[in-house]
């Protein structure tokens, strides 16, 4: 009786933690909107805003019907293009850069998809005929362009990609990531399996690119799924990370087991790299409560040992209950030690709707995820109802290893059918949320409809406080507390370092930049108390430092 007496306790406890933790991550509101993004040369029916990608200090958004090129000259109507914001010296976000492909062409919409990792972006055009020569045209074989940023900071086209098999209709694009030196391109459309062989109507493949010494990215190897068959268009949403990829197949109908088919359930493939470097299915994922048209797969991310696939047209709750139509649900995936992929939770909206569309979009970084729901119509008091205005819906995983919902956010300017949530992405202590249908400027004037525009947020408070850094720079400060004067040891010379001094309330007081440099003398002003440092070396690397000010 005693055991058991200690157990319940033990568990309330627990439930009580749970709530508690739960309770302040709803009510933090750390996440703040620093900026809304327009093209510089926004446009009706441009659709900026269809995709979007952020990487540390870059971000890419692509405007998929944008008609003209870098220099606003050029016309060719819906080629596509795509734009690069960064970070300044003083931290703010501006656009940098327009981007286009070299052989653009009307109806190519470049931006299907975009993806940026460090000094790499890769933009899509699945409606592209032509291959890499701009030669032997097929129609709406597909294609992707990688962008790769200089010394002097611009953004080159380094080189055009195309499947090694390509075929009219592929859809070559039509999902994109990129780590690193790998590439990883969806064709949802393609019909042929790894060998070329064995035609099956759209059930979809991938292909993998890999840079080399000479800076040449090559196609490695084409996957598709073990059991792959017709229209399960595998390949629409992909994400990797390191040794890691996960590919979707939202129209799959079987589960992991290739038994008890049902229309659209959805299914995700999970693949590794072996230690030859070949990438090898591991497992099939499917949800635990899976159900006809849930369409589990309408997004998927990957992170370390992580993965999440939503499933936008699901209807039950984190417990299988409370049937609401379309209000999208996400189950989280973690890899045990026998290297098995393991549904570990469900998770929702905490003010879920029919139709909401929880999931649509999604991205996965660490122990944040988010997640657009462009039909959400509330606002984060559960007021104001706006016909599809859109939301979406930051989760962390807390210290006990449960994902919790931390903020939902939405457009500052927030109006009814923008459909805010469209594409959404996640990285360190940065989110953007996008809306190709919101037709106002920055300042929320200047309509055009259907011009798009995206809206990034940043919380440097929760993650400095948290005391996880985003990589483990071997970064000092001393002395620490300090009565003014603090010197930073970066450990090696870099030849650009960016620093930023925030207070407690995450309030920015000051940014400094310096070249060629591996110390800094830091002058900390303002009354006692607790500030934060960022620190981002070369535009890619960021550590926080906490220091105490006496």
């Amino acid at each position: 009786m005693e055991r058991y007496l200690y157990l319940e306790n033990m568990k309330k406890h627990l439930l009580i933690l749970l709530i508690a933790f739960g309770y302040l991550q709803l009510n933090a509101q750390n996440w703040n909107e620093v900026k809304k993004a327009v093209a510089s040369d926004r446009d009706t029916l441009a659709w900026f805003g269809w995709s979007s990608s952020i990487d540390g200090n870059y971000a890419i958004i692509s405007a998929k019907k944008e008609s003209y090129d870098e220099d606003g000259e050029n016309l060719q109507y819906q080629a596509g293009a795509a734009y690069i914001f960064e970070i300044n010296d003083e931290g703010n976000w501006i656009e940098t850069q327009k981007i286009v492909a070299s052989d653009r062409d009307e109806g190519d919409l470049l931006g299907q998809r975009v993806a940026i990792s460090g000094d790499y972006a890769v933009v899509s055009s699945a409606q592209e005929d032509e291959d890499e020569l701009g030669e032997n045209t097929l129609i709406s074989a597909g294609s992707a362009y990688i962008f790769e940023r200089n010394t002097d900071g611009i953004w080159i086209e380094v080189q055009k990609i195309v499947a090694s098999d390509r075929s009219a209709e592929d859809g070559f694009g039509r999902g994109i990531a990129i780590d690193g030196n790998t590439i990883l391109v969806g064709a949802e459309f393609e019909d042929e399996d790894e060998n070329g062989e064995n035609y099956t109507f759209s059930a979809g493949s991938c292909y993998i690119f890999e840079r080399n010494s000479d800076g040449i990215w090559s196609e490695t190897q084409k996957i598709v799924a073990s059991d792959r068959s017709s229209a399960n268009l595998f390949g629409r949403n992909v994400s990797i990370d390191g040794d890691y990829l996960i590919v979707s197949s939202h129209q799959n109908q079987f589960d992991s087991n290739g038994e008890n088919p049902m229309g659209n359930a959805g299914a995700a493939y999970i693949f590794e790299k072996n230690g030859d470097g070949i990438w090898q299915e591991v497992n099939k994922v499917t949800a635990s409560d899976r159900s006809i048209n849930d369409r589990f797969g309408s997004s998927v991310s990957i992170s370390n040992t992580t993965a999440i696939v939503s499933a936008s047209w699901e209807s039950e709750d984190e417990d299988g209950l409370n049937t609401l139509t379309k209000s999208g649900s996400a189950y989280v995936f973690e890899r045990n030690t026998s290297g098995n992929w393991e549904e570990v939770q469900k998770i929702v909206a905490s003010d879920r709707k029919e139709n909401a569309r929880f999931g649509a979009s999604g991205s996965l970084s660490g122990d944040r995820a988010i997640f657009g729901a462009y039909g959400e119509t509330e606002d984060e008091n559960g007021e104001n109802p706006m016909s599809n205005a859109g939301a979406a819906y930051i989760f962390k995983m807390n210290n006990v290893d449960v994902w919790v919902e931390e903020q939902k956010v939405l457009a500052s300017d927030r109006s009814s059918n923008t459909t805010f949530g469209t594409s959404v992405a996640i990285s360190q202590y940065h989110a953007i949320v996008s809306t190709y249908k919101e037709g106002r400027d920055e300042l929320g004037e200047n309509y055009l409809s259907y011009a798009g525009s995206a809206y990034i947020f940043e919380n440097t408070l929760a993650l400095t406080v948290e005391g996880k850094d985003v990589n483990s720079l071997p970064i000092s400060i001393y002395p620490n507390p300090t009565n003014y004067y603090s010197h930073i040891d970066l450990g090696e010379i870099y030849s650009e370092v960016q620093l930023s001094i925030y207070n407690l309330s995450g309030q920015k007081l000051s940014s400094y930049s310096y070249q060629n440099t591996n110390q800094i003398e830091l002058e900390i002003e303002g009354p006692k108390g607790i500030y934060f440092i960022k620190i981002t070396i070369e535009s890619k690397e960021t550590k926080m430092l906490k220091v105490i000010k006496h």
